[in-house]
């Protein structure tokens, strides 16, 4: 969760990650959330040719 808070950090994105990791990432910011209920939800991009191990990994995310 560390790493995706950096890439956030370093503008990269948004994510949802637990409040008291706001602190340890500077650049950020923590919003406490209590509606809407969130749903995980994980979408890949993928070239349309992708490689065994993208194929693989949307395997392993779907199966």
């Amino acid at each position: 969760m560390h790493g995706l808070g950096t890439l956030v950090a370093a503008g990269h994105g948004l994510a949802a990650l637990p409040l008291a990791l706001a602190p340890a990432l500077p650049g950020t910011a923590g919003i406490r959330l209590s509606a809407p209920r969130l749903v995980h939800r994980t979408e890949v991009l993928r070239p349309r040719a992708p490689s065994a191990v993208a194929q693989a990994l949307v395997a392993a995310l779907t199966g």
